[in-house]
């Protein structure tokens, strides 16, 4: 309740805060002691707080007014995050900033993997040639030297 209340008393107009200032001095000269007492209604009429609230400034009001087309740009994020909380589904935990930096960073680290396993796989592959290379070599030259013999042989 102390945070709305902040909250809304430094959005709120001048004339308001007279006002809001009044009514909580009539209820209780110690009224800043029992936050609750700004919410509670009295007498049939709305709670205190309610006066603040309903008489935000223009560029100021945080969402309270009921006009949000004045509303800043870091009041317009507060207020998008604060419904995507609100109304919890798959669009936060898809579209929010903290979750795409994670799907590319993941999806670099699979391509960053999946280059990794390619290079591995030549380089297996080079390693059997190696392996196989003296015997590949021999053979070449098995045959190299038995063509010769059947040369010289021949004439």
């Amino acid at each position: 309740m102390r945070a709305l209340e902040v909250d809304a008393y430094t959005g709120a107009k001048g004339d308001a805060r007279e006002r809001f200032l009044d009514t909580m001095r009539g209820i209780s000269k110690e009224w800043f002691k029992d936050p609750w007492l700004t919410a509670l209604p009295r007498d049939g009429q709305p709670p205190p707080i309610s006066i603040l609230i309903e008489n935000q400034g223009s560029t100021h009001d945080g969402g309270w007014h009921d006009d949000p087309t004045d509303d800043t740009e870091l009041e317009k994020a507060q207020f998008l995050w604060a419904d995507a909380i609100r109304h919890w589904d798959v669009d936060v935990l898809r579209d929010n900033p903290l979750s795409q930096l994670y799907l590319s960073v993941e999806s670099a680290a699979s391509s960053a993997g999946e280059v990794a396993s390619g290079a591995n796989e030549a380089v297996k592959g080079i390693g059997t040639l190696l392996r196989w290379a003296p015997y590949m070599l021999a053979a070449i030259g098995v045959l190299g030297l038995t063509t010769a013999a059947l040369a010289a042989a021949r004439r």
